[in-house]
């Protein structure tokens, strides 16, 4: 498959907020 650098970035930065949610939520939870 190809992927422009900018699809790239696109998948990078939901990966990362998806990540920084389920940070935050651990974080609530306690």
């Amino acid at each position: 498959m190809f992927y422009t650098a900018s699809m790239k970035n696109k998948a990078l930065k939901s990966e990362l907020s998806s990540i920084k949610a389920k940070v935050r939520a651990n974080i609530e939870a306690r």
